[in-house]
């Protein structure tokens, strides 16, 4: 019978969790390691959501370009990057299959492709989107462009090698968050193994890092949570995930107030809680300092087809400043189903590969029961999960706010652009806010298994279907 855990069982139940993380890790690494490598090959080149620019954002910061360029005529924001990688991105990334066989990638015009683009000069190539971020989260592979780029490798090679180092750095970061998260270390083995999450892991976006660094943030909440000590590894770990997830994608920077929040509500000692204000008291400083440097450059550039201007958006919000509420309500309510089937990954590539309604749905019946079954926190107080709610929900209103800024038309009754892969990073922190439900030892490890096999077959599921899609 299932119920809710109770106060005594709680303690019990998280001593058994104790070695569940480090195991997990193990199994995880196994498991996603040849996943995450296979995927980087198999998914076609560019056909990951906006891959083309931060392929680009990642090249110019090999060249040491950090800060935005704004073009000439002030319609767009970018950075000096090589003619050949320019034209590669604009070559393949311009390429939808719709699952039309004559679209279709085919080895040799790939490498054909590759082999016209011999210009090697630098020039100018706009992409706003993403250089309107801190460069943390495309450092990595910017550091990997630049040394094969020096061994004389060509800006195929660069986006494989770009895409295998992001894939190895989100693995390595994950495994570490699933060994810390012994409280719910089954629920963050499932996020690091959803569909969404191994294939933007196994690509240029900036998103690899961001979604591995929210589960190792929601890890070291946790850890606050439940009073442990906190040494110099924990801040210099919660810094960077901050770093990485907070100013890297800023709608999530609500988040940086948890951890002192928590600290406090936990009653912690007075130095811990004095020690978290201060680091995210820093990330803090970081975006704003980033955000004052940027702004002129890039938040004036905001025209998509010359329909969407974030000057006239801003206008419009304060002439009806509770519209923007109408309409994010409207919005969630179009299609909460499909958002969250977005989520774990029912539309990969530029949104026209969908997986078999099956594994998404085996997916996201994996990741709920994963959620529900979860080992509580010991000693969670009320207003810690009430804090995290409200923080989450900023976080989500913030995603939205911005998207609407961006890339929606003035005056449209719903907002352009939001993605359920958006929601990720949000996932882990979630332990802190609801309640666990109770189950037996021996349940609970025949539990495992299934949901460890269920993310396994997904897993192939998923390389199946791009294979097919982009290469058969």
């Amino acid at each position: 019978m299932v119920k809710v855990a109770g106060n005594d069982e709680v303690d019990k139940l998280a001593l058994q969790s104790d070695q569940l993380g480090k195991q997990l890790a193990i199994v995880y690494i196994f498991i996603s390691f040849p996943l995450l490598i296979v995927l980087c090959f198999v998914t076609g080149p560019f056909q990951v959501p906006d891959e083309p620019n931060h392929f680009l954002r990642a090249v110019q910061i090999s060249h040491g370009g950090f800060e935005p360029v704004v073009a000439a005529s002030d319609a767009a924001a970018g950075g000096f990057v090589d003619a050949q990688a320019l034209s590669l991105a604009k070559t393949l990334g311009d390429i939808s299959i719709d699952f039309d066989p004559s679209h279709r990638f085919n080895l040799n015009d790939v490498l054909r492709n590759n082999a016209e683009t011999t210009n090697r000069h630098i020039i100018f190539a706009s992409f706003s989107n993403t250089v309107i971020y801190l460069p943390a989260a495309h450092l990595l592979p910017a550091i990997t462009i630049g040394l094969v780029r020096k061994l004389g490798g060509g800006p195929l090679i660069w986006l494989y090698c770009g895409r295998v180092t992001n894939a190895v750095a989100a693995m390595l970061v994950s495994a570490l968050a699933i060994s810390l998260l012994e409280t719910g270390a089954l629920f963050a083995f499932t996020i690091c193994m959803t569909p969404m999450v191994l294939f933007e892991e196994a690509s240029l976006s900036a998103d690899a890092l961001v979604i591995s660094f929210s589960v190792l943030l929601g890890s070291l909440v946790v850890r606050i949570a439940k009073r442990e000590t906190l040494n110099l590894r924990f801040y210099a770990a919660l810094f960077l995930s901050m770093l990485f997830v907070c100013v890297a994608k800023f709608a999530y920077l609500p988040i940086a107030l948890l951890p002192p929040l928590v600290a406090t509500f936990q009653t912690r000692k007075s130095r811990d809680i004095l020690r978290l204000t201060i680091t995210s008291g820093a990330i803090g400083a970081i975006w704003v300092a980033w955000s004052l440097s940027v702004q002129g450059k890039v938040f004036t550039v905001g025209d998509h087809d010359g329909i969407v201007s974030v000057n006239e958006q801003l206008m419009y919000l304060k002439s009806n400043p509770f519209e923007f509420i109408k309409i994010w309500l409207r919005t969630i309510q179009r299609d909460p189903l499909g958002i969250l089937e977005q989520m774990v990954g029912r539309r990969l590539g530029w949104l026209d590969v969908m997986l078999p309604k099956t594994t998404v749905r085996l997916a996201l019946a994996a990741l709920v029961v994963a959620f529900l079954f979860r080992a509580p926190v010991a000693g969670l107080q009320p207003l810690s999960r009430l804090t995290t709610f409200f923080l989450l929900s900023g976080a989500l209103i913030a995603s939205y706010l911005l998207l609407y800024l961006q890339f929606t038309p003035v005056g449209n009754d719903v907002v352009d652009g939001f993605q359920g892969r958006y929601l990720i990073p949000l996932l882990p922190l979630m332990i802190l806010i609801f309640p666990v439900l109770s189950l037996s030892e021996e349940w609970r490890k025949r539990l495992c298994k299934v949901i460890i096999a269920v993310c396994t077959i997904n897993g192939f599921v998923m390389v199946f279907t791009l294979w097919w899609n982009y290469w058969h």
